[in-house]
């Protein structure tokens, strides 16, 4: 049983070293497609918003439709500066998360603030 413990203690231990490491991979927003269920740091400027009342979708290309975007969910609104598509619209940034495919196209969910990092 002990011997249980510790394995599973490290193997937590190694896949949470493991994420923040990967985090610290910074690729470009048009390359995120490569990198699904990958923990990434993604970096772009923010090109297009859109807010639909149950999500907002931070795009990182003119024609949101099939390019990475970053998407907060309406539940988590609440922990984001006001009007998030306003505040985002327009600026480098440093997008942090799983990748997933979102729409038929790449994206990490926003739950959080401090995965998203303002870089100019």
């Amino acid at each position: 049983m002990r011997r249980c413990t510790i394995s599973l203690i490290l193997i937590f231990f190694l896949l949470t070293i493991g994420n923040k490491c990967l985090a610290q991979q910074i690729i470009p927003w048009d390359n995120a497609d490569a990198y699904y269920g990958q923990f990434v740091t993604v970096e772009g400027t923010i090109a297009v918003t859109y807010c639909s009342g149950e999500a907002c979708f931070l795009n990182f290309h003119s024609t949101g439709d099939r390019y990475f975007t970053a998407v907060i969910f309406r539940s988590d609104f609440h922990k984001f500066p006001h009007q998030p598509e306003q505040y985002y619209n327009g600026k480098k940034v440093h997008v942090t998360g799983f990748v997933k495919q979102l729409g038929g196209k790449p994206a990490i969910i926003l739950n959080d603030p401090s995965q998203i990092k303002i870089l100019q």
